[in-house]
């Protein structure tokens, strides 16, 4: 974290603060015995935008997260 006074004087005081986090993530089993699967869609693709396509697929072998767009 980093906290920065911008500006600061007799009448006026403006501080920010930065905080980076950065997360690496990767799915590596979505099947066991009972249910078999390499991929799950999540995002309902007529939620923002009505594109009519799913925003988000968690699949075996990328991140969690990851967006799924057409090329």
């Amino acid at each position: 974290m980093l906290n920065i006074d911008v500006v600061k004087n007799k009448t006026f005081t403006y501080t920010t603060t930065v905080n980076l986090a950065h997360n690496i993530n990767k799915v590596t089993k979505l099947s066991n015995e009972l249910y078999s699967t390499g991929r799950i869609y999540t995002g309902d693709p007529w939620i923002r935008g009505a594109s009519g396509v799913t925003s988000h697929v968690v699949e075996v072998g990328y991140p969690v997260g990851q967006f799924y767009m057409l090329k």
